[in-house]
């Protein structure tokens, strides 16, 4: 199973909720894919407490600016 997250990766919550929730759904094989709008931004980088605590669990992360960067995931 693959899961998609689109986010930017600007929370607000506590990020150990969210490494919980990850931790818990990386070690059952779920693949995780982050999609961030703001990866296309020149200077992009993932330093957001959210996107920092989700780097070990997450497989794949890709930029979800544009319709045209939806469609790399049916590839």
């Amino acid at each position: 199973m693959t899961l998609l997250i689109i986010s930017d990766g600007w929370d607000a919550g506590d990020p150990e909720a969210l490494v919980l929730a990850l931790r818990t759904l990386y070690s059952r094989g779920v693949v995780i894919v982050w999609m961030n709008p703001l990866m296309a931004t020149p200077g992009f980088s993932p330093h957001t407490r959210a996107l920092r605590a989700a780097k070990p669990f997450v497989r794949l992360m890709i930029s979800g600016h544009s319709p045209k960067a939806l469609l790399t995931l049916s590839t």
